[in-house]
């Protein structure tokens, strides 16, 4: 029975919303106008939302300060007591647990002590003993975080060798890339070769580069070994324009030549945005280019960003959405999961979910967070796209903007929706990016009542992965 008593007075003591014992500070128990109480962190999260309601009877305190809202100092001092040393009950006496048993390693009530348990045993008060295990465990804690913070730095030290490696194969690339440009013009020089001091210059340089992508490979490790250039020397016959195609040393300058003219082409056959990594004074620089336009190293642009949908303190998972970087309804998105002109999606509820379990069934976001912590659905930029061309069918995972009202002008907001269920026959006025993986996670979401407790705790950007695609070769590093 004590035991019951002291869970209904913690549950009493408890913070109704985020489930947390009230405290003095963010924590401490306001009363609403309506005799509600919840703690001054939740009511702060709730005021931003725009619509002030009260979670219990959703009675609406829009006029309300959280500032100026009075302090139950009733349920502060129960707190207070309720989070001091608590006492099982002895399953066996129906007394409290106040002892415990060191070569036991059991709990045991007054009664316990003598009735039937083995004597000249060491035995502890309870409180005593937890007292001593929290401060041993503290410093097996305190050992963790400074072994934590130790390798931290090593991470740090790792990334930074790595940056400086990046900045080195950014000049290691440029190098290859002015030295292929050199070789292409070799191989013009030797395919218009008439006479034998043409062809001797030519195959001297010839010698030039395997010699200087010798000292490339030395200096790198990674790159291939090319050979020396007495592995491929040009035959007497070479000095014919057919011979000239058959030699070695012919074959390997068209190879290199070649991979130029290939790689445009490859380009050409798709609209993959890449810009190009450089290096000036070992500083990365990223080129903003349409597409790669030549073979220095170079990488796919991101379009993809991420949504994490968390429930208080329990996450549900990430939604990651591929945009459509062409609209400008897609790169205010991009602005507002990246936070770079101040407001942003992060701490943004959900406001409702429209159609449930039907078909088009949507989880809305109409609001946005402001840098003054303030909710609001104001657009970042203008003439954002809405229907005529940009008007698509909808389906499963489709990000689109959501519509309070009719017309153009009230579809100029920051709100935004993504659908769990398609719509036969139905279409949407400006759908501007779709999900790639998260979509059961924005279908948990939906599910849970009321929607309101949907929050984006986290956003940005997912960064591009560098390996190589056989599928795109064009955003590979080149």
């Amino acid at each position: 029975m004590a035991t019951e008593g002291m869970k209904g007075m913690r549950e009493a003591v408890t913070c109704a919303v985020c489930s947390e014992v009230y405290q003095a500070g963010a924590r401490e128990p306001l009363v609403l106008p309506c005799g509600h109480t919840f703690c001054r962190t939740c009511l702060a999260a709730v005021k931003i939302t725009g619509s002030f309601l009260c979670p219990t009877c959703r009675q609406s305190h829009n006029n309300v300060q959280v500032e100026r809202l009075s302090v139950n100092y009733s349920l502060l001092s129960l707190s207070s007591a309720c989070t001091g040393f608590e006492y099982e009950t002895c399953g066996e006496h129906g007394d409290d647990l106040r002892y415990w048993c060191c070569g036991c390693e059991l709990p045991l009530c007054s009664l316990c002590l003598y009735s039937g348990h083995p004597q000249g045993h060491n035995v502890q008060l309870a409180k005593s003993y937890v007292q001593e295990k929290k401060l041993a465990l503290e410093a097996q804690i305190k050992l963790l975080n400074s072994k934590i913070n130790d390798q931290r730095e090593e991470v740090r030290g790792r990334f930074a060798e790595l940056v400086r490696g990046v900045s080195e194969l950014c000049q290691s690339s440029s190098t290859l890339h002015d030295t292929q440009l050199d070789v292409g013009h070799l191989l013009d020089q030797v395919r218009k070769a008439s006479s034998i001091e043409s062809i001797m210059l030519s195959e001297g340089r010839v010698k030039e580069f395997h010699t200087k992508m010798q000292e490339l490979a030395t200096a790198d490790g990674d790159f291939a070994d090319f050979g020396a250039a007495e592995d491929c020397p040009l035959p007497d016959e070479s000095l014919g324009e057919d011979s000239n195609r058959n030699s070695m040393a012919l074959d390997e300058l068209q190879d290199v030549a070649g991979a130029t003219a290939l790689q445009d082409d490859q380009q050409d056959a798709g609209e993959v945005r890449c810009a190009r990594l450089g290096s000036r004074d070992g500083r990365l620089l990223l080129h903003c280019l349409a597409r790669p336009t030549d073979t220095r190293l170079s990488l796919q642009l991101p379009s993809e960003v991420f949504l994490e949908l968390s429930v208080g303190s329990r996450c549900l998972g990430q939604v990651h959405i591929r945009l459509w970087s062409h609209l400008r309804r897609a790169q205010q998105f991009l602005a507002l999961c990246l936070g770079t002109l101040g407001p942003s999606y992060l701490g943004a509820q959900a406001s409702k979910v429209i159609n449930k379990s039907s078909d088009r069934e949507t989880l809305i976001f109409e609001y946005h967070i402001e840098a003054n912590k303030s909710a609001s659905g104001r657009p970042l930029f203008t003439d954002l796209e809405w229907g005529g061309s940009y008007v698509k069918p909808v389906k499963e995972g489709l990000l689109m903007t959501f519509e309070p009202g009719r017309g153009a002008a009230t579809s100029m907001t920051t709100s935004f929706g993504i659908c769990t269920r398609d719509q036969p026959g139905g279409s949407c006025s400006c759908p501007f990016g779709e999900v790639m993986t998260g979509l059961d996670v924005v279908k948990a979401a939906v599910t849970h009542d009321p929607v309101t407790d949907v929050k984006i705790s986290q956003c940005g950007l997912v960064l591009p992965d560098l390996t190589p695609s056989r599928d795109h070769p064009e955003a590979e590093v080149a």
